[in-house]
């Protein structure tokens, strides 16, 4: 199992809900969008899965990342989860300032 793999299931494990390995979002909740990021590299492939969801959009990355996604998504309105799915920054919802 990849890390990346490693990391959707446990975030789906603690919002009690499943890990979609196929196309688009990792893992879903009632309020949640999340993306999972192995790298600093991919965050703006992670964005782009994100696009179009009409609620809280969150992309976690390894714990050695989030200083550095919370940085660089600033600007935007997705929050920022850890590799346990802890929120490290909160998103904004789309649609309010």
């Amino acid at each position: 199992m990849s890390a990346h793999d490693d990391i959707a299931k446990k975030i789906a494990q603690k919002y009690k809900t499943d890990y979609n390995p196929g196309k688009g979002v990792d893992v879903q909740t009632s309020d949640k969008a999340i993306e999972v990021e192995r790298s600093i590299d991919t965050l703006s492939d992670g964005v782009r899965q994100l696009q179009g969801f009409n609620k809280s959009r969150y992309i976690a990355v390894p714990d050695r990342f989030v200083p550095d996604a919370i940085d660089r998504l600033n600007n935007t309105k997705i929050g920022v989860m850890n590799q346990s799915g802890d929120i490290k920054r909160r998103a904004k919802k789309p649609g309010k300032k």
